[in-house]
């Protein structure tokens, strides 16, 4: 586990994620025990925090973490670190709203589909969200254009020395990884720089001897590796051999010198951005017959990624390098064990996730793949939190189609891409080289032979990976659709005879709204990744309605269908956002139906009709934030549901609509300011959904409204300044959710909200001064948003419901003056905001959160003592606040914030005056 740990932390640090070794005592409490893994980690820590501009104090971790007390003196000794002093270092180195139910009851500011449904409320923070961008982390092993290099190689020469290789005279240190450092060096005999590559046996000497063995093996298979390779795009290695230690019992200094590449790895490129098509095609040409060599001289590389593709400076050529993990074929010199998983989780084959001991040479194929995904888009395919949530993906989902998050890509581009990605090898090119002769057939204009898969197989293919939701939503979907495709061309076929089938039209169109119903309730077509699905669904519905609705003719006998169907497009076209559209339809379905009620009073079923198609219009001018004309429509849908509810006292679902349609006409008053008004018919519907939840204790619907209606009435509570009630209304929404939750585990909708109910619990306990309890809220709702984000990493928000909740809890461990928790909880809030921002720069909700983070961040530094920390940062956020100002200078939450920042920064100025 150590590895790993110490994998995560490095690549969380390069990804701006500044972890401490804290964070992982709390989810791993053995680790305590286990002395050696911990200082390890501890040492790790502190040379990732120097390397990243901050200044460890090794006598801060001695006074915590006495048990390595002796071993971290030892260590940092070995480097030179002064015991109590600041610490030193030689280390050079350099995330779409989500769906909240299928019945589409949760789509924020929009019109709901469900034309039975409650308007709701989402916070702020979840309105818009950008998507996440997280940068793949880079590999400490790869040989580097030297950053800072004689300065580097004065300080090391200074503090320990380079290490003494006969035949070489090191020039300086281009960079280290966890056991290797790499020297740029002369090699005297031919009188030629090359990259000197050395193990760290100062640190093997810490390691279990176990640990030890596998590292020197791993390094000696490398070096023979990439000894035995020759190609224009392979590093080359020069020389292999060891130095005797000059201490009898100490390891000798193994080492191999290989061709120093002046120039920048391709993940280095990265950080400008994504590659052009005809760039990123030129650069993985020639890497994927670099590889194919490779495979024909028996040798797997295991660890292919853009960290390890150098892009020399003068030729623009591409160089494969680190073959650490490096595989021979045809014999035994593996080291790898029995289900053992090696190699970066982001760009690894499934099978190589699941066990690397077994991989062939498609494993290095899906890795091509998966680095040209990141060239061509900017990120790495699959991407989460953690190492294991990542590597679930890689098993169990399908990557989000290049052209999704780059529409400059070429459709080749992105078929070649995927067709590398595929999750059974066999679907994946025969060999590197099949794939090297498809990217010449498109830098050259030809046509490739790789196909795009299409809606049904990827269908198919996502039932096979997930067989339990594909038998509840994916099989019956496809079913319906087949059904109606089936029935309804049967239809076309007899239009002419349309008056005399009324039995077959009937038939049709229940097939095509049995389709509709089950892709509007079924909440699994709603999970991130499905939603192309869904959408693909209602598309084909629509196209059958509107079929229909062409060739009725206006005739009589099927007035109630037409009027259906025009209330089936209208509420389609709102959820794909065509409101103008869908306005025209629904007013259609609206006005037939009223039609109807003036001739033919007292059917029930029309009264049902008409009354959904006021509550479909009262949500779609919600939507437009036509808040008189929304009024207008909820009130003629509540006095006909109400009117119904008391025909048919015992219909427990007219009950529930005609809850639902005075829930939605209190939202809009509020909405339009008569806020009173508003609150007294919210509270009226959950007083009636109560007393109908008591005698159906099993109306999961009907308790999902309820649950979402005290949720509604809180947040609309606060906003009221009522805090006793809001807070009554949370702790009863908190309970709702949960019964729900218990019922039926997977609704990822009754999750977050659940998550975002207890925050803004939270938020109303800290307003009241209850910190202790805020801080248990904010807790507990951590736990089912951080599952959600970490499951679903590109669903911004809930990265940025994850971002808002470690916001508020590092203020409230701040207030109470817990230091420690306050910090990992800020940094952690920082680094997610940050990466939200970095896809949507100008959101001024996120720049605000960015400014509160920032601000009590610098509290905390003055707290602690590091004023010049808390200066800087109080700059930043002035520099933040002066931007929104301008953008907006009326605004008094800037304003207040500006003149709060000014207060702060004059106070720190006295301070530093006075010391």
């Amino acid at each position: 586990m150590y590895e790993s740990l110490l994998n995560d932390q490095r690549q969380r640090w390069q990804q701006g994620d500044r972890v401490r070794v804290t964070a992982y005592l709390a989810k791993y409490p053995n680790l305590a025990n286990d002395i050696d893994a911990l200082t390890n980690l501890l040492c790790s820590e502190i040379v990732l925090r120097e390397t990243y501009g901050e200044s460890p104090m090794l006598g801060d971790y001695v006074e915590l973490f006495p048990q390595c007390a002796r071993e971290l003196r030892k260590q940092c000794a070995l480097v030179a670190i002064p015991g109590e002093s600041k610490v030193e270092t030689v280390d050079p180195t350099n995330s779409s709203v989500p769906g909240h139910g299928g019945n589409f009851d949760t789509l924020p500011h929009q019109a709901s589909m469900d034309p039975e449904s409650t308007l709701v409320h989402v916070p702020e923070s979840s309105a818009n969200p950008p998507r996440p961008l997280q940068p793949a982390a880079p590999n400490l092993e790869t040989i580097q254009l030297e950053p800072q290099g004689e300065l580097l190689a004065a300080h090391q020469s200074e503090m320990t020395g380079f290490p003494k290789i006969p035949g070489f005279d090191i020039l300086g240190e281009l960079g280290r990884g966890g056991m290797g450092i790499v020297y740029r060096a002369r090699q005297i005999s031919a009188n030629r720089v090359v990259a000197l590559k050395v193990v760290r046996n100062e640190l093997l000497d810490t390691l279990p001897s176990q640990t030890r063995t596998s590292t020197l093996e791993r390094f000696r298979t490398e070096a023979q590796a990439a000894a035995r390779l020759q190609h224009d795009n392979l590093v080359s290695v020069f020389e292999i051999g060891e130095v005797p230690a000059s201490t009898p019992g100490h390891c000798p200094l193994r080492y191999y010198a290989m061709r120093f590449v002046d120039g920048r790895s391709l993940f280095d490129m990265l950080r400008d951005g994504p590659l052009d098509n005809k760039r990123a095609a030129n650069y993985m040409e020639p890497v994927a017959r670099a590889l194919q060599a490779a495979h024909e001289a028996g040798i797997l590389h295991r660890d292919l990624k853009p960290h390890n593709i150098m892009v020399d400076r003068s030729t623009d050529r591409p160089l494969v390098t680190d073959f650490g993990l490096a595989k021979f074929i045809e014999g035994q010199d593996a080291i790898t064990y029995a289900g053992e998983i090696m190699g970066t989780p982001s760009y690894m084959s499934p099978e190589q996730a699941q066990d690397a001991g077994t991989v062939t040479a498609s494993a290095d194929l899906y890795s091509l793949g998966a680095t040209f995904y990141h060239l061509l888009t900017g990120r790495a395919p699959f991407q989460a939190a953690n190492i294991a949530e990542t590597i679930r993906q890689i098993i169990d989902k399908d990557p989000v189609a290049p052209r999704l998050l780059n529409t400059a890509i070429d459709r080749d581009l992105e078929t070649i891409c995927l067709k590398c990605l595929e999750k059974d090898p066999v679907r994946r090119y025969a060999t590197c080289a099949d794939l090297a002769d498809d990217l010449s057939r498109y830098l050259h204009g030809r046509p490739i032979v790789a196909r795009p898969v299409g809606m049904a197989e990827r269908m198919w293919r996502w039932c096979r990976r997930n067989p339990i939701p594909a038998s509840l939503s994916g099989v019956a979907a496809l079913l319906a659709l087949a059904t109606m495709l089936s029935i309804v061309v049967g239809y076309r076929s007899t239009t002419a005879a349309l008056s005399v089938s009324e039995a077959r039209l009937q038939q049709a169109l229940a097939v095509v709204d049995e389709l509709f119903t089950r892709v509007s309730e079924d909440e699994l077509l709603n999970e991130p990744g499905m939603q192309p699905l869904r959408k693909d669904l209602l598309e084909k519905a629509l196209k059958h309605y509107k079929y229909f609705l062409e060739e009725s003719g206006g005739q009589e006998n099927i007035r109630d269908e037409v009027s259906a169907a025009h209330f089936r497009v209208g509420v389609i076209l709102q959820t794909m956002g065509d409101l103008g559209a869908a306005e025209k339809e629904l007013l259609l379905a609206k006005n037939s139906l009223e039609q109807f009620q003036s001739e033919q009073a007292g059917n029930v079923q029309r009264m049902k009709s008409l009354a959904d198609s006021f509550n479909a219009l009262g949500s779609l001018y919600n939507a437009e934030r036509r808040n008189e004309d929304s009024i207008k429509m909820f009130e003629r849908s509540t006095q006909i549901r109400e009117r119904l509810a008391s025909l048919q006292p015992q219909n427990i679902e007219f009950q529930r609509l005609a809850a639902n349609s005075r829930m939605n006409l209190g939202l809009a008053n509020v909405q339009l300011g008569a806020h009173q008004a508003g609150i007294t018919l919210m509270r009226e519907a959950q007083q009636k959904r109560q007393s109908l939840l008591i005698s159906h204790p099993d109306a999961d619907k009907l308790r999902r409204d309820l649950a979402m209606g005290w949720y509604s009435l809180g947040e609309t509570e606060i906003a009221e300044q009522d805090l006793t009630s809001a807070q009554e209304a949370l702790r009863k929404a908190v309970q709702e959710f949960q019964t729900l939750l218990a019922h039926d585990s997977r609704s990822m909708s009754n999750r977050y909200f659940l998550g975002v109910s207890l925050r803004l619990l939270g938020g109303v306990l800290s307003e009241t001064g209850e910190i202790a309890l805020a801080i248990d809220a904010y807790e507990d709702a951590t736990k089912p948003i951080r599952s959600l984000a970490l499951g679903n990493p590109d669903v911004a928000a809930y990265q940025a419901e994850l971002a808002v909740l470690e916001m508020n809890l590092g203020m409230c461990y701040l207030e109470s003056h817990t230091l420690d928790r306050s910090l990992l909880a800020l940094q952690e809030a920082r680094n997610l905001t940050s990466q939200l921002l970095a896809k949507d720069a100008g959101n001024p909700n996120l720049r605000g959160d960015l400014v509160a983070i920032l601000g009590a961040l610098g509290d905390l530094s003055r707290r602690s003592g590091n004023l010049n920390e808390a200066r800087s940062l109080y700059l930043e956020v002035k520099k933040i606040l002066k931007d929104l100002l301008e953008s907006d200078p009326k605004n008094p939450l800037y304003q207040g914030d500006w003149q709060t920042n000014e207060d702060e920064l004059r106070e720190l100025e006295s301070l530093q005056t006075n010391n």
